[in-house]
């Protein structure tokens, strides 16, 4: 069942209408119903109800024939059991993504999926601001400690701000916690050597 209201703004109404004609599923399957996009009102909400009981307890859909029910039952097991899980690496971390694929469909997909740790997020302003691309950079976090103080790859100041790398057990993810407040100050670099230029900086952050 689709539920939908024809005055959303967000995602037409015609979007379900194509959804239940390429489906197959009889157009009874598409209810029109609230006033915006959330379905958050009485009148939606108290619809939603009345098509979740029948489908929590297995009971027939009282609005469709048995042809319709059966061809709607087809369609959500076709679903069911037409996707796999495939996988691939994260190039700015080296997570693993898992993402579904539709067997029904060709060999050859494409599919887009953020990295669970968005850390393509925050991958670009460690290149602006520590350009790790240039070689080793003598970064040491805040919080930082023990053998692993000073994070001279992008792959430890990764791990220290987002966490879950098992080469830094002790990464919390420090970008994770809820800071509300954050200042940065920075000086012009200063060159001490021929090939070492040295950045002096001062964060203040609260929560």
């Amino acid at each position: 069942m689709i539920l939908h209201s024809l005055k959303d703004d967000v995602i037409p109404f015609a979007d379900s209408e194509e959804i239940i004609n390429n489906s197959g599923l009889p157009p009874e399957t598409l209810i029109e119903v609230g006033s915006d996009h959330r379905l958050a009102d009485e009148e939606s909400l108290s619809v939603m109800l009345w098509v979740c009981n029948p489908l929590a307890s297995g009971e027939k859909l009282s609005w469709l024939d048995d042809e319709q029910q059966s061809a709607a039952a087809s369609s959500s097991n076709d679903k069911s059991t037409s996707q796999e899980d495939a996988s691939y690496i994260c190039d700015a971390c080296g997570e693993e993504i898992v993402i579904p694929l539709d067997l029904t469909e060709d060999s050859s997909q494409s599919d887009v999926e953020d990295c669970p740790v968005y850390c393509a997020i925050a991958s670009t302003p460690i290149d602006d601001l520590c350009d790790y691309k240039e070689g080793k950079v003598f970064f040491k976090p805040t919080l930082a400690f023990g053998k692993n103080s000073f994070r001279p790859t992008k792959q430890g100041a990764l791990s220290y701000f987002l966490g879950g790398d098992e080469e830094f057990p002790e990464d919390t993810g420090f970008a994770l916690k809820h800071w509300v407040k954050v200042r940065y100050d920075t000086m012009q670099p200063r060159t001490a050597f021929k090939s070492t230029a040295i950045s002096p900086s001062r964060w203040g952050m609260s929560t």
